[in-house]
């Protein structure tokens, strides 16, 4: 490469564009390949998604759900409360 630059004097003009080509290449082709892996991902819990839930999960779940709902804020000042000492904590 030096005595290619010594000998022509736009050489680095060549190498330049090479590496620069090369590189943006590479950076398309690992892209392409971390956009496609998300898509699959996607696919897979839209396809979980489209499934039925089954009456047992519902059941499994329903405590838990009904826990949530008597402990939520019954008002709009618990609601404020409950914010404020949320700002506090963290």
């Amino acid at each position: 490469m030096y005595t290619a630059l010594q000998q022509y004097q736009w050489a680095w003009l060549y190498f330049f564009s090479f590496i620069f080509m090369g590189t943006f290449v590479i950076i398309n082709l690992l892209i392409a390949v971390v956009i496609n892996n998300l898509e699959q991902v996607k696919a897979e819990r839209l396809e979980a998604l489209r499934q039925p839930v089954s009456r047992d999960e519902l059941l499994k779940e329903l405590p838990d759900t009904q826990q949530a709902l008597k402990q939520r804020p019954k008002n709009a000042l618990e609601c404020r409360n409950v914010l404020i000492s949320g700002d506090r904590a963290g």
